[in-house]
């Protein structure tokens, strides 16, 4: 009885870490969508991308006229004496008038507006803005780039956890086998009918099982870790994959019905080098003559120079026309920087397409390779089969052996893992593929329900 109290007390405590805890079925592309959407690598590059948008919205406003107030308050003295001699002696004087005058006041006081406008500048903004665009479409496919790796961690994590989740439950039928086997062994032992030698080879054949049972449950967990850590997910969430390995290696097909763009590496490096050229014509272009125009209205106290007991509204037009000629030679040493700015992006250019080139041919020969190894692992699955239902009927009619059932239940095990094996290469080699190829997430909902 209290033993049965215990394993109440028992339940009653692991009842609510079920509870808590929170099981997450998932396809392989939901996952991918889902790392893509929160991880912090993508994130960086969205933000980086709204930097370069910033960026290329402050560029265009060279377009756009200046407007600036200002107001001002100054006490200038002394104040000077305008001093002028008439050369006429009034009636009475001792000499030739003089007039004596102060010019401008002890205290000035302006306030105003003024607006400028570069009206000609042989196109030097609009190619300081086409720059800008070109590096807003370098981040823009850096975030591609940073969501095809990272979908590339995913597919692997989530091909290695089912295939290491349905090895280990092949694992589990083989090891369910072994240990009847082992007591029938025992049994014929006790009836003197067996030999220590056969319990041996048996004993043997458990272990081993139970020993990469173990390995594969160790491997899986690590796996499903890595996915969860991928997602963000807490300690007491569990992803739990919803595909089989079969359905991951058989949506292979649908690699000829996604079109396939330029590789977000190669866009990136082009957007690059179309910004670097765009800032070579910018750069010479400021070289040119450049024409403003400019207006001044304000209010100001004394009105003029002159009129010194008077205040009022003053205005200015005006054009101004700017060129700098010689500027010590730095455009042209800037200009040969960008030169070798550009031939540097064009080889990088050249050699990730190279790469590239050959990723994608190995990826697709070892899918090839792995469409092979799949069709003649189904033919050895099917062999192994037919021969184990051979053997165990021969074992009941007393024409073969017990030896020649465990020979042929391991020739059965084998053949499963190596289809599994098969089946997980083929999803490795297509995850490699996509990759080499620039894809992220797909359009579809998933590689099952897109293969159905």
């Amino acid at each position: 009885m209290g033993d049965m109290r215990k394993g109440w007390w028992v339940l009653a405590l692991l009842l609510p870490v079920h509870a808590w805890a929170e099981d997450l079925p998932m396809t392989q592309e939901e996952a991918v969508r889902a790392v893509i959407a929160r991880h912090p690598a993508v994130e960086a590059t969205r933000r980086g991308e709204a930097g370069a948008e910033a960026r290329r919205a402050q560029a265009e406003t060279a377009y756009l006229p200046r407007l600036g107030l200002d107001a001002t308050y100054r006490l200038a003295g002394p104040i000077p004496v305008l001093v002028m001699d008439t050369g006429l002696t009034p009636p009475g004087a001792s000499g030739p008038l003089t007039i004596r005058r102060e010019v401008g006041v002890l205290n000035n006081v302006s306030a105003g507006a003024k607006a400028g406008y570069r009206l000609f500048d042989f196109g030097a903004r609009s190619a300081r803005v086409d720059g800008a665009g070109e590096a807003v479409a370098a981040s823009r496919a850096e975030q591609g780039e940073r969501a095809a790796d990272l979908a590339l961690g995913v597919r692997k994590a989530y091909a290695s956890a089912v295939f290491l989740g349905e090895a280990e439950a092949v694992t589990v039928r083989a090891l369910a086998t072994a240990n009847e086997d082992r007591a029938q062994q025992v049994l014929r032992k006790q009836a003197g009918l067996g030999d220590d030698l056969a319990l041996a080879a048996v004993d043997a054949r458990v272990a081993e099982l139970e020993a990469r049972q173990s390995d594969l449950r160790e491997k899986r967990a690590q796996a499903l870790n890595s996915l969860a850590l991928l997602l963000g997910r807490r300690a007491d969430e569990t992803v739990r994959p919803t595909e089989t390995l079969a359905q991951l290696a058989g949506a292979a097909t649908l690699r000829a019905t996604e079109p396939v763009g330029t590789h977000p590496s190669i866009a990136r490096l082009d957007a690059i080098g179309r910004g670097v050229r765009a800032q070579s014509v910018a750069l010479g272009r400021q070289g040119l003559p450049a024409l403003d125009v400019f207006g001044l209205v304000a209010w100001q106290y004394p009105k003029s120079f002159f009129e010194t007991d008077a205040s009022g509204v003053v205005y200015a037009l005006g054009a101004a026309f700017s060129w700098d000629v010689f500027d010590g030679g730095m455009r042209s040493k800037q200009q040969r920087e960008l030169e070798a700015k550009a031939a540097e992006i064009g080889a990088l250019k050249r050699a990730a397409d190279e790469d590239l080139v050959r990723r994608r041919a190995d990826a697709r020969s070892t899918l090839r390779a792995s469409h092979g190894a799949l069709r003649a692992a189904r033919r050895a699955l099917e062999a192994a089969e037919v021969y184990a239902r051979i053997a165990r009927t021969a074992a009941g009619a007393g024409t073969g052996t017990q030896l020649d059932v465990r020979r042929a239940d391991d020739g059965v095990d084998r053949a499963r893992l190596a289809l599994l094996s098969a089946q997980y290469d083929a999803a490795m080699a297509l995850g490699a593929l996509w990759h080499a190829e620039g894809r992220a997430a797909l359009q579809t909902t998933g590689l099952g329900e897109a293969k159905r």
